[in-house]
């Protein structure tokens, strides 16, 4: 299932803005020259678009909406006279995220601006009540990464990384990361022990946090008459 975040993520940003990725969709307009505006243009896997009248390919990717529209104007001055170029991201699809696990919304996600795990969670639901202690992120294998130089290239950050879900929900900066094009994060389910036999309520309890044999006994409703000691 997929959802939007209301405009959330990723590291693939310049100065808090959204970069353009393989696989979005742009709307750009050309004021006064609708021969030269295009709509619903998706930005190839190699990060490319194409322009009417402009010879060769433009890189699309790694771009803001605002530095890509200046250069394409930078462009189109041999054809036209101070042309004004405006870039409008129609569909963001280059920098998915999923939430998995014990929370009440699990789905995949498109980032849209620079959120922190918490954030991701918030959208999510939040944890359920079968949510145990760890939360994890699974980095993707060859997501996009931009560099300085402004190419698009595959990053090499892979693996799992596990924070203390009471730090990542108190806001700790050292578990409160920003999440990555790629990045599943699972809020892994607690163990559970069981209460049976002789009780008020037999019963399974989350084990969220240590619990001793005479507390699982009282989540239960506590031992009934003639009970054997």
């Amino acid at each position: 299932r997929s959802q939007e975040a209301n405009r959330p993520a990723s590291p693939n940003q310049e100065h808090g803005h959204y970069v353009i990725g393989v696989g979005d969709v742009l709307d750009i307009r050309v004021f006064g020259r609708p021969q030269l505006t295009r709509e619903a243009v998706r930005v190839d896997t190699r990060g490319m678009i194409r322009m009417p009248l402009i010879e060769g390919e433009i890189q699309a990717s790694c771009r803001t909406e605002a530095s890509l529209a200046e250069y394409i104007s930078t462009q189109y001055l041999k054809f036209v006279r101070r042309p004004q170029v405006d870039v409008f991201i129609r569909e963001y699809n280059s920098q998915p995220v999923a939430v998995v696990g014990a929370v009440d919304k699990p789905g995949r996600f498109q980032l849209q601006r620079q959120v922190r795990l918490l954030e991701l969670l918030t959208f999510s639901g939040g944890p359920t009540d079968k949510a145990g202690r760890t939360v994890q992120i699974a980095h993707a294998e060859n997501s996009p990464r931009c560099h300085d130089s402004g190419a698009n290239t595959v990053g090499d950050e892979t693996g799992l990384n596990a924070y203390s879900l009471s730090d990542v929900l108190a806001g700790s900066p050292d578990a409160n990361p920003f999440v990555r094009p790629g990045d599943v994060i699972n809020v892994l389910e607690a163990d559970q022990v069981f209460v049976v036999g002789n009780v008020v309520r037999p019963s399974t309890i989350p084990l969220r946090e240590p619990v001793t044999v005479s507390r699982a006994i009282a989540m239960s409703g506590g031992v009934l008459p003639y009970t054997k000691m």
